[in-house]
């Protein structure tokens, strides 16, 4: 299902840095055990910010573009 791909894809660090800044979170996140978990599996973004159910986190990354907003007039 494309729509599940692409909710994949928009919910890796990767992709979400490239709008939100981990500026301020950055170094908090890569000394903690999401970053460094015994089991190796690393915690991307999507895991904790976005919803179960593909309806859900499409609604999720809707509501986030008011931070791409925000950031964009920030400078």
């Amino acid at each position: 299902m494309l729509l599940l791909e692409f909710d994949h894809f928009t919910s890796t660090a990767e992709f979400c840095t490239t709008c939100h800044s981990m500026k301020l979170a950055e170094d908090d996140y890569r000394r903690s055990v999401h970053y460094n978990p015994p089991s190796g599996v690393r915690a991307d973004c999507g895991h904790c910010h976005v919803s179960e159910g593909i309806f859900a986190a499409t609604w999720d990354h809707v509501k986030g573009t008011k931070d791409l907003i925000k950031q964009s007039r920030a400078g």
